[in-house]
């Protein structure tokens, strides 16, 4: 992607984050909505057309919003502002009356419908590489023009471009509805992002620790706390006024010694020990009275470190902060040897290099393959005219009709004329001489019997045809239940059956089960759902759990695997799954028994993966009593995770100031690389 198409995105994007921040900002189907006009060649703020719910139809003559059918409404509108939209769900329109003049169009996370029976140009003097954009961010991002519009598209490159989007045919993600014909290039979404190196670095600040050994593995023993004591039960001992009992006690940090390097390192992939003193030689412990200190952290906060090379090939780690508003980028020596960790991984080992120039590195990159899809207008023009219906023949078809007749009925006139009245008399007498009493009966039968057959026919064929109507109703319970999760997915599952019996392919039902369900319902059969959870062993789901691990922070431990099914029954008998829905549902599950309670001074935070389509993604979560929920629309592999964060301070360590500042920096670095993310998806649009 060029330069100046880079610009109108990361312009765009910090409008986003400008407006999530809550300024007069946008948001209407949802939290992230809006829309706002916005000048695609200069990076400022944009002027807001709908901002937190609240509709601004002041900000430009002939430009408004109308929240109750999601149409921007646009009449005789020539500027030189873009338009831009997020997250204005699929049934948005953009309608046109009159002559109307745009420098763009930019969207993300949605469809497009433009309709009305003006005029929309955009980008006339090319300007701006494409007239139409749309980043899908995974949504069913499409673009519908009516067949009443006339649409003028210009473009540096291509006019029409949309990215990441789920819809998988061409004529769905862009459709011309006058019939015209266009060339629409599908390709599968990717993007580039720097290749990561899984390691543990040098921390600015050091912890001391005195060694210890149990059971020939080596601990670190730290600084000295007050613990609530237990007793042989576990359960907590408290003084005759309800309060908890406090004793002197420790921490132990599991530690790895690196004979080359000559380093301990603190393993912080497996949770600390907490020993009261008393107890310290009873359980086995023995300490060795040397003194270490450790400056190094595990790879939690390593994922952002790119591998860069130098121009001889040579690798380094190049990991990116921000300190004062200002970008720093500190570069590692990535040394031979590795150690492997409690979680099992393999990590690096990072050395702090300060000779190399971090600008005279150059980032390893990878190519990410989605399951996405990208839609490409690989044109500088398009004119989109409005359809012409077709002429209306049926009048001169009667008129031809009505002469016909006439001419017909001047013929059997000059016939009945040339015929005299004697002549007829004579023909209607030997007829009537000819047909006897009993064949006028017989043909009076004969006649009765044909009209008698001929409505039988004609009442078989009404009730075929009702009977056919009434098939096609589509009938969709819930599997027996008041349950709210099933009640919701039903209604969804509902839609798309409606999408599936119009003939659209849908992406969260397969051809197999789609084909099952027409069959179905062609049969006068009800269609039931049932919304399935069951826990599931880790070695059945081995693919999904690795990745699940690869998500989740190297504290975080797994609490449990599950499965959320959508099943489609007929007859109660499971047809198949829908693995994709059009919106999220809220799902709750139970926190498992079996896990370990929280150690005193920690807090719990819980945090459910979901595996889709070889997919890991992390779902927030929010916490009542026993039970966590979360919204989810895909359904596959979850996996329940928890991380226990320390809570009690000791100003003396300097620890507090450690948590601080390396959760601060991986939120400021977090919020760098998804922007860089973002930039990088569309960089071959």
């Amino acid at each position: 992607m060029k330069t100046k198409n880079l610009f109108i995105i990361l312009t765009f994007s910090i409008l986003l984050v400008f407006f999530a921040l809550g300024n007069t900002s946008v948001f209407a189907t949802n939290y992230y909505s809006f829309i706002s006009l916005y000048n695609p060649h200069e990076q400022a703020d944009g002027i807001s057309i709908l901002a937190e719910g609240n509709v601004n139809n002041s900000a430009l003559e002939g430009v408004s919003y109308d929240k109750s059918t999601n149409t921007l409404n646009l009449k005789n509108v020539v500027t030189e502002y873009g338009i831009g939209f997020n997250e204005m769900g699929t049934d948005f329109k953009i309608n046109v009356e009159g002559n109307n003049s745009i420098a763009h169009l930019l969207g993300y996370a949605g469809a497009l419908t433009i309709t009305g029976d003006g005029t929309l140009t955009i980008n006339e003097n090319k300007t701006v590489e494409n007239a139409i954009m749309i980043a899908g961010e995974s949504a069913s991002a499409k673009i519908v023009v009516a067949s009443s519009v006339t649409l003028n598209l210009s473009a540096s490159e291509n006019v029409i471009v949309i990215s990441g989007s789920s819809v998988t045919d061409e004529a769905s993600a862009i459709t011309l509805q006058n019939g015209q014909t266009i060339t629409v290039v599908k390709e599968k979404d990717s993007y580039e992002m720097p290749k990561s190196i899984t390691a543990i670095m040098p921390s600015e600040y050091e912890n001391s620790y005195t060694l210890c050994t149990k059971d020939d593995k080596v601990y670190g023993r730290g600084r000295s706390i007050t613990m609530a004591v237990k007793d042989e039960n576990g359960d907590f001992i408290t003084d005759e006024d309800g309060n908890n009992v406090y004793k002197p006690g420790c921490y132990l940090s599991p530690m790895i010694y690196v004979e080359e390097n000559d380093i301990y390192i603190a393993d912080e992939t497996v949770d600390r020990i907490w020993v009261l003193n008393e107890e310290f030689d009873s359980l086995g412990y023995v300490d060795s009275g040397e003194s270490i200190s450790t400056k190094y952290v595990a790879s939690e906060y390593m994922s952002n470190c790119a591998v860069s090379v130098d121009a001889n090939g040579k690798e380094y780690g190049a990991y990116s902060t921000y300190m004062n508003g200002e970008q720093h980028t500190y570069v590692y020596d990535i040394a031979e040897d590795k150690v492997t960790l409690g979680d099992g991984k393999e990590y690096s080992i990072l050395i702090l290099n300060e000779t190399v120039e971090a600008a005279s590195l150059t980032d390893v990159t990878e190519k990410i393959e989605t399951n996405y899809f990208n839609y490409i207008v690989k044109a500088t023009s398009l004119n989109v005219e409005p359809k012409v219906e077709e002429e209306n023949n049926e009048e001169e078809k009667t008129d031809e009709t009505d002469k016909t007749e006439e001419t017909v009925k001047e013929e059997e006139t000059k016939n009945e004329t040339e015929k005299t009245e004697e002549a007829t008399k004579e023909e209607e007498t030997k007829n009537e001489t000819e047909k006897t009493e009993e064949a006028t009966k017989e043909e009076e039968t004969k006649n009765e019997t044909e009209k008698t057959e001929e409505a039988v026919k004609e009442e078989e064929t009404k009730n075929e045809t009702e009977n056919k109507t009434e098939e096609k109703v589509i009938i969709v319970e819930a599997e027996e239940t008041d349950d709210k999760v099933e009640t919701a997915a039903t209604e969804q599952v509902k839609a798309l059956i409606t999408e599936v019996l119009s003939g659209e392919k849908v992406s969260g039902i397969s051809e197999d089960l789609a084909e099952k369900i027409v069959t179905a319902i062609n049969e006068g059969k009800s269609v039931k759902v049932e919304v399935s959870s069951q826990a599931i062993d880790k070695s059945k789901v081995e693919e999904d759990a690795k990745k699940v691990e690869e998500k989740i922070s190297t504290v975080a431990k797994v609490a449990s695997y599950f499965d959320i099914s959508v099943l489609v029954k007929v007859d109660s008998e499971v047809q198949g799954k829908v693995t994709k829905l059009n919106d999220k549902i809220a799902v709750t599950v139970s926190i498992p028994k079996d896990i370990p309670e929280v150690a005193a001074g920690y807090t719990r935070e819980y945090l459910v993966i979901r595996v889709h389509d070889g997919v890991a993604e992390e779902l927030p979560t929010t916490v009542s009593g026993e039970n966590v929920t979360f919204e989810t629309d895909a359904f596959s592999t979850y996996a329940l995770t928890y991380k226990d964060v320390y809570t009690l301070t000791n100003p003396s360590t300097g620890d507090s100031i450690l948590v601080f500042a390396l959760v601060a920096m991986v939120s400021i670095v977090s919020l760098f690389v998804i922007a860089k993310k973002v930039l990088s998806a569309k960089k071959d649009m």
